[in-house]
């Protein structure tokens, strides 16, 4: 049997503030653009969609960097939002060093699959703290990627570290957002090897611990618990979960869960909580593009169709995805005719 590898997995507040236009402070109602006092100003552009643009990270991301202190609009420490700017004029600086001046018009959008391997970082940088004696730090999946003349890229979300299997990267902020936020409903999909046959019926029950989070046991002491077993260690907003089996042996079985947000650590969790002992994880699909055409620790752009089918699924905000706690992901579960082959594992 072929190895799986592991994966886990700005809302402005109201008020007057005062923002940056060239080279003046102006207040809220000021900063929209138009006729200012007998000059004609350009229109402004959110400081966290004008970062994302430029690739520094999401736009959630660079929210929390401005309220953190990171970011500076002509000298000037950003810490409040909404802050509009002029992205051709305003000088910006993340962490001391200058955003280049770029017009949004023209913006040339990267789009990157990568298969990324176990004990590689999901972000854009690692932490000084890790670094060696050298200075180097752990490697991260832009650091796979060699791209000359791209601006600069971020993943989209987070896989951890030990964890291997798709990643996307971009300079596009908004469908990084979009592809991210829960609000979107966009599938993560995730293959889990686990040490264990699970059966058909066990499904639903798995399927529902996972959708709320990591769990505790009515069990009594010393016993593993069952799926019903299991109670949320908070009241949460369930997730859409959706949970079937792609092969399987005497003591194995691959599982394909898919959902709608939340950490694949939680799949971890879970699974492992109720001893089907987790062997490897690795995401295989997020919305409608799979992990398809890359090796592991290898990269390859998105084809045109790929990227519009992202950008599709990321504007169907408030839609159903077809993704059900119990059930798999568009497929009915009543009868037999409609349960797909299941696939024995090869010999070891």
């Amino acid at each position: 049997m072929p190895p799986i590898d592991a994966d886990e997995d700005g809302i402005d507040g109201p008020g007057p503030v005062r923002r940056r236009t060239s080279r003046r402070i102006v207040t809220d109602s000021e900063a929209v653009g138009g006729d200012i006092g007998g000059v004609t100003e350009p229109a402004k552009v959110r400081l966290q969609r004008v970062m994302a643009e430029a690739g520094i990270a999401s736009r959630r991301e660079c929210e929390r960097l401005i309220e953190g202190g990171h970011v500076a609009v002509n000298g000037r420490i950003m810490r409040t939002l909404p802050v509009l700017i002029d992205p051709a004029e305003d000088e910006v600086r993340v962490d001391g060093r200058i955003l280049p001046k770029v017009r949004r018009r023209g913006t040339r959008y990267v789009y990157i699959m990568v298969y990324k391997p176990a004990r590689v970082l999901s972000t854009t940088r690692d932490d000084p703290a890790f670094a060696d004696a050298k200075g180097r730090g752990r490697t991260t999946v832009v650091d796979l990627v060699t791209l000359p003349g791209s601006p600069r890229l971020f993943p989209v979300g987070r896989l951890d570290f030990h964890s291997t299997g798709l990643v996307l990267l971009t300079n596009d902020g908004e469908l990084a957002e979009r592809l991210t936020h829960a609000r979107y409903g966009v599938t993560k999909t995730y293959e889990v090897l686990v040490k264990r046959r699970v059966v058909e019926g066990e499904l639903g029950s798995l399927a529902r611990a996972i959708s709320t989070g990591v769990p505790a046991s009515d069990a009594p002491e010393g016993r593993r618990p069952k799926p019903h077993e299991l109670v949320a260690l908070r009241p949460a907003r369930s997730r859409q979960v959706g949970v079937e089996i792609v092969k399987y042996d005497a003591d194995r079985t691959v599982l394909r869960v898919t959902m709608t947000e939340g950490a694949n650590r939680s799949v971890v969790d879970v699974l492992n909580r109720l001893g089907f002992h987790v062997k490897q994880l690795r995401r295989v699909g997020i919305g409608p593009v799979s992990l398809t055409g890359v090796a592991l620790g290898q990269w390859r752009p998105l084809t045109a169709v790929e990227v519009k089918r992202l950008k599709a699924a990321g504007a169907a905000k408030g839609k159903k995805t077809g993704v059900t706690a119990g059930g798999r992901t568009g497929a009915k579960r009543s009868g037999t005719g409609n349960q797909p082959k299941r696939k024995r594992m090869s010999p070891r």
